[in-house]
């Protein structure tokens, strides 16, 4: 992966992890039809070089190898449609609320594609007993085994809580644009070292698994998509530099019960402002007080509230930086430490 220029932005050593991530930082360049161009005849050459490959017999394993040596190019110009959808949208939507910002915003400034993968039971399973094979002392290993699930008084609730795949957030950029995700079925080998079959499957419960939760109303909603289409979600820069036209919108994506071999993945492009954009917005949207419901307390509890994270003035830099501290850091309300 590294060789395509891919870095994981998640900690690899922790090994309770829910998800694997691989991203690469992007820039809208002023010859971004050439740009696309190339990279679509880089692909199409090596599409031809499959064509005249090996017999059916060997295909599927060379076929996936040599897809894997254009995934970098393949990343790029997946990257590129996203942007540009984005672009679009925002386009659109300075025009309806006139706002002039958002498409300025988002040529001036940067984009971060990122690949998704959101393990099974399975996948963590084999990254412990790797990691044990890698420490392995004298004594003899216990192999690891499925644990049952500590989730029995959800198995009727298809939008839970607490078994998520990603806790509940908001995106700080402008937009987040996603593919609709492809989920996979996996076989664990008996001795818990690797996965002896894999195959793609349709979602078990037919929608996506990102949950949107809604304020005002106090309700958890389920996203359903088409296979072939994108999502856009709006973030809190987007509402800073809307003054709020534009809500920012809360999400997790709930892991499905019951399901140990299922795994999740997406492609997602962070649309963001410039670094050093200045963030001006005085009456940032008030913060709900009304958290006597149980709902709302339990989701809430873990987002660190706008007010303290942002404050007039700030470059978009510093406040990526105190969102993610907020978030992510030891003493943060999701802290992976």
């Amino acid at each position: 992966l590294q060789e395509h220029g891919l870095g994981s932005d998640v900690p690899l050593k922790n090994l309770e992890r829910n998800v694997s991530s691989f991203a690469l930082q992007l820039k809208y360049a002023h010859n971004l039809k050439s740009e696309s161009s190339s990279i679509r005849s880089l692909c199409t050459e090596e599409n031809h070089y499959y064509a005249e490959g090996d017999p059916v017999a060997d295909s599927f394993e060379k076929f996936a190898d040599k897809e894997f040596r254009i995934l970098g190019s393949t990343f790029k110009e997946l990257s590129l449609c996203m942007m540009e959808l984005g672009l679009r949208l925002a386009q659109i939507c300075d025009k309806a609320i006139d706002c002039r910002e958002l498409k300025q915003s988002i040529m001036d400034g940067s984009a971060k594609g990122r690949l998704i993968h959101y393990h099974s039971t399975i996948d963590n399973i084999i990254l412990k007993e790797t990691n044990r094979t890698k420490k392995r002392s004298k004594k003899k290993v216990e192999p690891a085994t499925l644990d049952p699930s500590p989730f029995d008084e959800y198995r009727t609730n298809r939008t839970t809580l607490s078994n998520l795949w990603q806790q509940w957030h908001y995106d700080y950029g402008i937009f987040t644009v996603l593919t609709s995700p492809s989920f996979r079925f996996s076989c664990l080998a008996e001795d818990c070292s690797h996965i002896s079959c894999c195959r793609e499957c349709s979602s078990p419960d037919e929608h996506t698994y990102l949950q949107l939760f809604d304020i005002k109303k106090n309700k958890i909603f389920v996203v359903r998509s088409p296979a072939d289409s994108f999502i856009i979600q709006v973030g809190e820069a987007a509402n800073i530099l809307t003054r709020g036209k534009l809500q920012s919108t809360l999400h997790s994506v709930s892991r499905p019960v019951d399901r140990e071999n299922l795994s999740r993945q997406t492609f997602v492009v962070f649309l963001q402002p410039a670094w050093s954009k200045i963030l001006s917005y005085s009456g940032y949207p008030e913060e709900t007080s009304n958290q006597d419901k149980l709902l709302m307390q339990e989701i809430l509890r873990k987002i660190p509230p706008l007010s303290i994270r942002f404050r007039d003035g700030m470059t978009f830099a510093e406040f990526s930086h105190e969102t993610t501290k907020q978030y992510y850091s030891s003493s943060g309300t999701q802290s992976m430490g």
